[in-house]
């Protein structure tokens, strides 16, 4: 990871802290609560907030895990991608899918915990 690759990172927070401006005071500033309320809201539909989703939530998603020290940010293939010690290497494809479920012998309830550090 290089710095152009952390400010990439920077932007596409801030593009969803201020595209979701409204929320970031009576809602939360965590980038990753704005995008699942947008969802929740059935945001994802609109057109003026889909490419910000596209984006935006999985770099969220992936942030969260980095700040708590579950995974860190890597480049992968000459793309954006997280690592966990346990997992391996997440692509944000990967993640999507559902595939790395597949990896886990747990049932759905300890996937919280299994994710964890």
């Amino acid at each position: 990871m290089n710095e152009i690759d952390l400010e990439y990172i920077d932007r596409v927070l801030a593009g969803v802290k201020e595209h979701y401006k409204e929320w970031v005071d009576s809602y939360s500033p965590n980038p990753l609560s704005l995008c699942q309320f947008a969802y929740y809201e059935q945001c994802a539909s609109k057109e003026c907030c889909k490419n910000i989703l596209e984006s935006g939530a999985s770099i969220a998603l992936g942030n969260e895990l980095v700040v708590n020290g579950i995974c860190d940010w890597i480049i992968y293939n000459s793309e954006l991608a997280l690592r966990h010690k346990n997992l391996g290497i997440l692509t944000f494809e990967r993640i999507a899918s559902g595939e790395w479920f597949s990896d886990v012998d747990q049932p759905e309830k300890d996937w919280p915990k299994m994710i964890k550090k």
